[in-house]
């Protein structure tokens, strides 16, 4: 699906260069030539940069919202290009043609306030790029995204300033006609994104129960009397508390089909996560998804695709547990036939999630679970940490054979991925789940 998006965006970026001549000589007409084609070409990438920023338009393509984002950002490092060269370039041109200052802004005339909306454009996606590139480690996700914002702003002005002043745009009917429609495009997502901001065009739950599963964890489970989702194994839903609460992920680790209660699992890693856990039985919680793919192979059925016979092998880090819950569940009820091996690291036997469903899987022949405690050195089983060694012992030397599954810390997610890559398994293989505050 990826690929179908990748070359939708290409045809819809091109279009507008149809409309274009190439100069027939080496002359200031090229300037020209070239400050049109990246002006054109950026603001349509820019377009679908905010689209691809909306998860609701992005499943459209892919459940895979990871892939898109990273779409995302690549338009975003490319439109930023355009946008200088057609900065540079138009002013170069109009300067040696027409011996003009395009800096020097007539404030009074249309002309020069569509000017002034193509340096607003500029700027703020200047300000964009070195707060999203060179300064992020530096600043907190909040102002980040605040910032990010912006580009609510800077594609509307980029449109606008096109009409302005695009003689290309007003000549031809049809890319007028293209151009037109991209803003009907915009005015619809932003519409749209802010009946979703208003909780409008989400699903309202309620908290029926809250479990404290340990001293910093908690199960909170809930359940609509509207419109219910559901999410498959393995997937993730945004919980917002409040009409301006802030919308953050987190696995569904249990989906009744029967009741369509959704079972959330929530650890204290940080402000957003500590505040989901004083929620109160009666609450309201403003669900969004579900999104994600991660656990998709493993119910894949079996067949003559030797990829959907490989065993399973999941490796979880604490809370990591909570895509692999459903997995545990459907094995210890028979719906899930593959053999699988679940690799589970946690501190001590008082911080293993779901003890209890764990514990069943030891009379399934088609599972193996090892538990690995990192704090507890009188423990009989397995102590440290996941190792490529500890994998080997249980898997045997061949790793290439399994379908790997990982959710947990970023310093372990890394150093499976190290491991499972040094072992020459195939990128294809290795699933990834990451989880943050």
């Amino acid at each position: 699906m990826n690929l179908v998006l990748l070359v939708i965006i290409f045809i819809t970026a091109a279009f507008p260069l149809v409309f274009l001549t190439l100069p027939s000589e080496l002359n200031l007409s090229v300037l020209q030539y070239f400050a049109k084609l990246s002006g054109l070409v950026a603001t349509v990438l820019m377009v679908w940069q905010l689209l691809l920023g909306f998860r609701k338009f992005g499943v459209i393509f892919s459940k895979n919202l990871a892939s898109l984002i990273q779409i995302h950002r690549i338009l975003g490092r490319l439109a930023g290009v355009l946008v200088l060269t057609h900065t540079v370039f138009i002013i170069a041109y109009v300067y040696l043609q027409f011996n003009r200052n395009l800096l020097i802004l007539d404030f009074e005339s249309d002309r020069g306030r569509n000017i002034l909306l193509g340096y607003l454009a500029f700027i703020l996606i200047q300000v964009i790029i070195v707060t999203s590139a060179a300064i992020r480690k530096n600043i907190s996700f909040r102002i980040w995204q605040n910032i990010h914002y912006l580009t609510y702003l800077i594609v509307p002005a980029s449109i606008i300033h096109g009409i302005g002043l695009g003689s290309t745009i007003r000549a031809n009917d049809a890319l007028g006609i293209y151009w037109f429609a991209l803003g009907i495009t915009i005015v619809a997502l932003l519409s749209f994104r802010l009946l979703h901001r208003l909780n409008i065009i989400k699903s309202a739950y309620k908290v029926i129960k809250i479990n404290q599963l340990t001293q910093d964890t908690t199960e909170i489970i809930l359940n609509s009397t509207s419109t219910k989702i559901s999410p498959k194994p393995g997937q993730y839903i945004y919980l917002q508390k409040g009409l301006w609460g802030e919308a953050h992920p987190f696995t569904v680790s249990l989906f009744d089909k029967s009741t369509k209660n959704i079972h959330v699992t929530i650890k204290a890693l940080g402000p957003m996560s500590t505040r989901l856990q004083k929620v109160s039985q009666g609450d309201t919680i403003y669900v969004d998804g579900p999104y994600g793919n991660f656990t998709n192979e493993v119910y894949r059925e079996k067949g003559s695709d030797p990829a959907s016979n490989r065993p399973i092998v999941l490796i979880a880090g604490g809370v990591g547990i909570t895509p692999f819950i459903q997995i545990v569940n459907d094995l210890n009820s028979g719906l899930l036939t593959k053999q699988v091996y679940f690799f589970n690291g946690n501190k001590t036997e008082q911080d293993i999630l779901f003890r209890e469903d764990l514990k069943k899987l030891t009379n399934k022949d088609n599972a193996k679970l090892i538990n690995v405690l990192s704090e507890q050195k009188d423990y009989s089983g397995e102590t440290g940490f996941i190792t490529l060694e500890l994998l080997k012992k249980y898997l045997g030397a061949d790793l290439t054979k399994y379908e790997f599954f990982t959710c947990g810390p970023p310093i372990m997610m890394k150093l499976v991925k190290d491991y499972l890559t040094g072992a020459q398994v195939p990128k294809s293989q290795q699933h990834f789940e990451s989880f943050s505050e």
